[in-house]
């Protein structure tokens, strides 16, 4: 957001004025004055504001192409889930219903689990306190192994039977929380990589003893490292434990519906099972994984869309600048272009000097822009995940863009310069 504020505010500061000056120019008026003083510092100052103009939509279409290949680069990122399109979320709080105790809970959420794995077109389902890439991150606490070593600090959810299957979570090691882990059954856990390596660098870790925020369980499985976080795309995981809900029930969970088909043909459903167990347990926000985790990618999607815009526009404004620029230049070299026309300069030539000029601004507002855009872009790299801070590709693209956008609005004053009847000019001078 702060980024296209700044974008906003160098467009208008340099890009509307300076077009908007250009365009008011009193082309008539200039060539009968003729005196070059005044004239010449108004040019150079036309031309310094038309290489700001390309400067600054230069920095803005880059840094729409580098929000855009950050926007790719995540979607493509591994959040630890597959076909987050299938899954289908429905939350629900027991505190709502005023079902408080654990067993009451316990109860509740199997029954519930039960009616929606027997729904058409669910292949699995489970419920768990946490959903990946919340606003909200999951509790953490500290891990500490019971047969000696370094504690970490891990991130922790309770989670039922069927929750891996559901989410699309592999377990690499071990087994996920099943049936067997019951209340009054050992406490059972399972680790993802990251803590599982944190705690036993280079042992197996299933059947080992861990505590997780003062409750002692035993390792019975190994998830592959997700993304938990909101921000957590392009980042190293962290550790997270994954408890049996069964053995420390919770009021509020997430049901994790993985369907067939289309997950939002559920939802009735899923609601009429929750109701069956209770008519006073809520259903909130009924929505699919990959519409929750939407969210994660919304500063680099806006972004890229807002400076894409602002590029655009910059682009529009510079060009605008420059045919104001090379047209008032060539309204005040009339007389110098009849001269040389009448002396035998070829047309081409003397359009060749103009666009000359126009590539000579180009130039100058390029290499400034490309500064700036490398100095935006370490800056983007350091405050968010997936920015590269270094994007040829993108530079040269924009910087082919601007340059097109320059020299098409050169064309037609120098086309114009090409033309200039020497006869006629000196007639009328």
């Amino acid at each position: 957001a702060g980024t296209a504020a700044v974008a906003v505010a160098a467009v208008l500061l340099f890009g509307v004025a300076p077009a908007w000056g250009a365009a008011r120019v009193d082309l008539a008026g200039a060539l009968r004055r003729g005196a070059p003083g005044a004239g010449g510092h108004r040019s150079r100052l036309r031309g310094a504001l038309v290489v700001s103009q390309v400067a600054l939509s230069l920095l803005a279409l880059a840094s729409a192409g580098l929000f855009a290949r950050a926007l790719a680069a995540l979607h493509d990122a591994d959040a630890g889930f597959r076909t987050p399109e299938r899954v289908l979320l429905v939350g629900t709080d027991f505190g709502f219903a005023g079902v408080r105790d654990d067993a009451r809970q316990r109860d509740a959420v199997a029954r519930v689990l039960e009616r929606v794995r027997a729904l058409p077109g669910v292949r699995a389902a489970g419920a768990a306190t946490f959903v990946q890439m919340s606003v909200q991150g999951a509790d953490a606490t500290d891990a500490r192994p019971l047969d000696g070593g370094d504690q970490r600090i891990t991130q922790v959810s309770h989670v039922t039977p069927g929750y891996f299957a559901a989410l699309g979570m592999p377990i690499v090691r071990g087994r996920a929380i099943g049936d067997e882990d019951r209340p009054g059954a050992p406490a059972a856990v399972v680790l993802n990589e990251t803590l599982a390596r944190g705690l036993w660098p280079g042992a197996d870790p299933i059947g080992r003893r861990v505590e997780v925020g003062g409750a002692q369980a035993t390792v019975v499985g190994v998830a592959r490292d997700g993304v938990y976080d909101f921000d957590g795309l392009g980042k190293p995981a962290g550790g997270f434990a994954y408890l049996a809900y069964a053995q420390s029930p919770a009021e509020g969970v997430t049901l994790h519906v993985r369907a067939d088909g289309a997950p939002a043909a559920l939802v009735p459903a899923v609601r009429s099972a929750l109701a069956a167990v209770d008519p006073r347990l809520p259903v909130l926000r009924p929505r699919t994984l990959a519409e929750h985790a939407s969210g994660a990618f919304f500063v680099q999607r806006t972004a890229a869309t807002l400076l894409g815009l602002l590029g655009a526009a910059a682009a529009l404004l510079a060009a605008l600048g420059v045919y104001g620029v090379v047209s008032y230049s060539v309204s005040r070299r009339t007389r110098e272009i009849g001269i040389r026309a009448a002396l035998g300069a070829a047309g081409r030539r003397i359009a060749g000097g103009f666009v000359g000029e126009s590539v000579r601004m180009a130039a100058g507002g390029l290499l400034l822009g490309v500064l700036l855009a490398l100095g935006l872009g370490r800056l983007l790299h350091a405050q968010l995940p997936g920015v590269a801070a270094w994007d040829p590709a993108t530079l040269a693209a924009a910087a082919l863009a601007v340059t097109a956008c320059t020299l098409a609005a050169t064309w037609i004053p120098a086309r114009r310069a090409a033309r200039v009847d020497p006869a006629t000019t000196l007639r009328s001078e």
